[in-house]
């Protein structure tokens, strides 16, 4: 910004204003936060339960050969396996999983915003008790 620049003024009022805004939309956060981690939640529980019934499906019921005998699989073969089997819920566990940290950041970022606030204010009050 150059000197000829004119910056708006903020009164103790517009602060205080700007203040109740961000706490308010901080409250509405806060209660979207509690539904979002909740979903989040449920999607990781279904996740790690359907990868609980494939592994134990792999397990007892393996795949058979072409004489449909049970074939032999290594470690990471049955985990691509159950993988496959699971790629559904793992993404929506993902997904939700990513919606609670951008929820998350939203609420820091609001609270980052009060902070600022609460110093802009006690500036502008130094600012106006030293006038008088």
């Amino acid at each position: 910004m150059s000197r000829g620049d004119i910056r708006p003024v903020l009164s103790q009022a517009d602060i205080e204003h700007a203040i109740i805004d961000t706490a308010d939309s901080l409250e509405r956060i806060v209660e979207e936060y509690a539904e979002i981690a909740e979903a989040a939640g449920v999607t990781e529980v279904d996740f790690k339960k359907k990868w609980a019934q494939m592994t134990l499906a792999v397990i007892q019921h393996p795949p058979t050969d072409a004489e449909g005998k049970p074939r032999k699989m290594t470690a990471p073969e049955r985990d691509a396996l159950i993988e496959l089997q699971c790629n559904d819920e793992r993404k929506l566990s993902a997904i939700s999983a990513a919606r609670r940290e951008v929820a998350r950041e939203a609420m820091n970022t609001h609270r980052t915003r009060i902070d600022a606030l609460r110093t802009l204010a006690a500036n502008v009050r130094y600012q106006t008790n030293e006038r008088f």
